[in-house]
């Protein structure tokens, strides 16, 4: 894979921060939390990224593809299979 012409430096390293537990399971602000996580912004972060005009950590990147899962569905291909000898029929009725 070719890197890009431009790349984008990465900004300098921020001393760690004191963390904090999240929500408990259960917690009224849940709803409020997913409301805030914009599927769109987290696509728009991850495509400036892949074209080289943002940087990202490894760890924002894997953060914003684990919210990615949570908040659009999965379009994984599904197979149905059955019995050749005996096909599956549809019936509909109009009443």
């Amino acid at each position: 894979m070719a890197k890009p012409k431009n790349p984008v430096k990465p900004p300098p390293k921020q001393p760690r921060t004191k963390r904090t537990p999240g929500p408990k399971p259960g917690s009224k602000k849940m709803p409020e939390q997913r409301e805030k996580i914009q599927a769109s912004q987290l696509v728009n972060r991850l495509q400036g990224f892949v074209h080289g005009d943002i940087w990202m950590e490894p760890h924002q990147v894997s953060a914003a593809l684990g919210l990615l899962k949570k908040t659009m569905p999965d379009l994984t291909s599904m197979k149905l299979q059955g019995d050749p000898t005996a096909p599956l029929t549809i019936i509909t009725r109009a009443e």
